[in-house]
């Protein structure tokens, strides 16, 4: 606690050198050991991540407090087992809460239970309204044993500019706004279609249709396509006070997805808000972006069941995460301006996301992914795949400039632990992991001579 930022305690946020402060608490990583000596389900957390703590509590087993933090939250009346560990957290800034990334506590198997594991909703409203947040905290429906927290939208509510890149498949364009029309609950909103050169003459007759309706702006560009160009010229004709960058291959699911979106992206801090992306045959597409996975970053679980909970109930949990898909993704006009918007220079269609978020964090923000949004997503079916012999060389450039750009934060995704896969999707066991504990550095450098 008092190292700060000495040896091997990982705070929150890409410039770790810059913040000079003592932990107010160290949480570590933790597995179970029966009573053989056999250990099994390593828990692999992220650093300081405030939204999935308040569904999990995941920092328990193991975790150090300030003694003067712990006392005063003695203190105060109403403790129990529950609220102790949120009534310490309450307050505490971000950068003051330290990881451990290794396994340094080993539970019994007859210690886990559905009771152990639960998370009072009472306990994280006590959080709440300590924190005067006006959110609500509710069992979770994905879990019951979790806790979604509920974000309102202000009243009124802010007007949403969704844009929306289209060629020609008057069929995927019309599916998708007639989800974000009549199938979503949000009446403040505005969509502005970016028409990239359709010839078709089915969706030149849908898209004069639908320029009919009062909420909807066709803008035709007739130019090689630049995602990031054209969602650019989308924001800049847009009159919300936030923004949506929405791939026509989207499909509404459920009526509630703007307003979660929404309500995230009002909080203090947060800066975009991403969604919960299913293919069409019920797998997962998005699950938030892990950064460095795949040299760039990866899909975090990709193909997994829909109703599967991920590792460490990370797919069923509001989080922070480094970055989310441009294919839904919320922001504010504020935010998208201050910095920059996409760069249409250097990543015309591929990792302009990932770009744009990590911009967005390097301006102090944070990028929250959350599972109570959730949509289909057929990926890439109006433009192909970049991979193929014409976008290839286009997508390697663009691979290029964005490990040039970020190399140093890439190496580490603070919402990512260092012992998972760098090169899977599916946070499996990196092997070996990225990081060397530091005993055992320490023993290499006797074996090596260096002691």
């Amino acid at each position: 606690l008092e190292g700060g930022r000495q040896g091997f305690v990982r705070h929150p946020g890409f410039r770790h050198e810059s913040i000079e402060q003592a932990s107010w608490s160290v949480y570590t990583d933790h597995d179970v050991m029966d009573e053989t000596g056999v250990r099994r389900d390593p828990c692999f957390k992220p650093d300081w991540n405030p939204d999935l703590f308040l569904g999990s509590a995941y920092i328990r087993h193991l975790c150090f407090y300030r003694t003067d933090r712990l006392q005063a939250a003695c203190r105060a009346p109403g403790l129990d087992a529950a609220n102790l560990d949120f009534r310490v957290m309450a307050g505490i800034p971000d950068q003051a809460v330290g990881h451990v990334p290794f396994v340094l506590c080993h539970r019994r198997p007859y210690n886990i239970s559905a009771a152990t594991e639960t998370v009072s909703p009472a306990a994280v409203q006590e959080y709440l309204d300590r924190l005067d947040t006006g959110s609500t905290a509710v069992p979770n429906p994905l879990d019951p044993r979790l806790v979604r927290v509920v974000h309102p939208v202000s009243d009124p509510a802010p007007r949403i500019s969704l844009i929306v890149l289209t060629r020609d498949r008057h069929l995927l364009l019309s599916n998708c706004l007639k989800g974000l029309l009549q199938e979503t609950d949000y009446d403040n909103l505005e969509v502005i279609v970016i028409d990239n050169g359709s010839t078709e003459a089915e969706t030149l007759d849908y898209l004069t249709e639908v320029s009919a309706d009062p909420r909807v702006q066709v803008i035709r560009r007739d130019e090689p396509f630049n995602f990031s160009a054209l969602n650019n010229i989308g924001v800049a004709h847009a009159s919300g006070e936030l923004i949506g960058l929405v791939n026509n291959d989207i499909s509404v699911i459920e009526p509630g997805w703007l307003k979660e979106m929404a309500g995230q992206l009002q909080r203090h801090g947060v800066g975009a808000v991403g969604a919960k992306l299913l293919y069409g045959n019920d797998t997962i597409q998005h699950g938030g972006v892990t950064i460095g996975v795949g040299g760039v970053g990866g899909h975090a679980f990709r193909h997994f069941p829909r109703r599967d909970p991920g590792y460490c109930n990370r797919l069923i949990l509001a989080q922070e995460m480094s970055c989310v898909t441009a294919a839904c993704l919320l922001t504010t006009r504020q935010v998208y301006n201050e910095v920059g918007g996409l760069d249409a220079d250097n990543l015309r269609v591929a990792f302009n996301d990932v770009d744009f978020c990590l911009k967005i964090i390097d301006q102090g923000y944070r990028i929250i992914w959350t599972p109570f949004a959730e949509l289909y997503h057929l990926e890439s079916a109006s433009r192909g795949s970049d991979l193929s012999a014409e976008n290839l060389a286009r997508w390697q450039g663009e691979y290029d400039y964005v490990r040039n750009r970020w190399a140093g934060v890439l190496r580490h995704d603070p919402q990512y632990n260092p012992n998972l896969s760098n090169t899977e999707e599916d946070f499996s066991l990196a092997n070996p992991p990225r990081m060397i504990r530091p005993w055992e550095r320490h023993m290499l450098d006797s074996v090596n001579g260096k002691d």
